[in-house]
């Protein structure tokens, strides 16, 4: 029992793994580059229509928080908004006057309480604009049929904010278009608000660069020793696993003909050697 519940697990996260699932904070990384969209964590309103019906108007709105739940509205009565848990909400709403009747609610967007929110999250690269797109699952209309919302932070470093754009409300995939210098991609190592394009490299490289620099040191080394020391030519040099073993005593001597070379250049000796 406890083996075929640990498969499910780890078959349900590897196909959130393949299919770019992502826990979704407005903090993010996608193929190394660090999107921080947190300084957009507030609540926004969108107008998706407004018609004129005399003798009212009827307005569909969007209410939306790209980094999380919206809160739930206590002035308001529970059928009149969306449900606990909508991250993005569609009103239409009459208006008489000075009265607001509310006649349908649908949920785009929503994350299960207490539950981490998942979303795919993919990059966005072209010749004329960059950034990463969102999609964010969860929602349903009335009759219970799945919708879903996808932003497309666009990078704009000259707008900082800015504000959610309705791109499409015709089917069950809402589509927005956010431009802010926050969707500027910054690189996993750096952190901050992402501002450099910049990457980094990671510990395997700087061992294996670091292994190969230790490697050829040696090499040079013993080389060196060996031509100095013992006045071997053509391939006699070339260290071998016998020689490793007076590395210690290698480097005692190396180090003594630096000093004998550093000594002998402060004394200005003018070329002449002893015999």
């Amino acid at each position: 029992m406890h083996i075929s519940r640990f498969s499910s697990l780890l078959a349900v996260t590897g196909a959130l793994l393949l299919s770019g699932a992502h826990a979704w904070y407005c903090d993010t990384t996608v193929d190394g580059q660090r999107f921080d969209l947190t300084a957009l964590d507030a609540e926004y309103r969108v107008l998706v229509s407004s018609h004129s019906t005399p003798p009212t108007v009827t307005n569909v709105t969007l209410a939306l928080n790209p980094c999380r739940q919206l809160k739930v509205n206590r002035d308001l009565e529970s059928q009149d908004q969306c449900p606990s848990g909508t991250q993005v909400c569609r009103t239409t709403s009459i208006i008489k006057g000075e009265v607001e009747t509310i006649t349908e609610v649908v949920t785009y967007a929503a994350t299960n309480p207490g539950q981490k929110e998942e979303a795919d999250v993919s990059l966005i690269e072209g010749e004329k604009k960059s950034g990463v797109s969102v999609k964010i699952f969860g929602g349903h209309d009335n009759e219970g049929k799945a919708l879903s919302t996808r932003i497309d932070f666009i990078c704009a470093r000259s707008i900082d904010i800015g504000e959610p754009e309705l791109v499409d409300s015709e089917g069950r995939l809402l589509v927005l278009s956010w431009s802010t210098k926050y969707a500027c991609a910054g690189t996993l190592n750096k952190g901050g608000s992402g501002n450099s394009s910049s990457g980094g490299w990671g510990f395997f490289t700087w061992f294996f660069l670091i292994i190969f620099m230790a490697i050829a040191a040696l090499l040079i080394f013993t080389l060196f020793l060996n031509v100095q020391r013992y006045g071997q030519v053509g391939l006699d040099p070339v260290p071998t696993m016998d020689s490793l073993r007076d590395l210690p005593y290698l480097a005692k001597d190396f180090a003594n003909s630096v000093m004998d070379l550093i000594r002998g250049q402060g004394m200005g000796r003018s070329g002449y050697s002893a015999v």
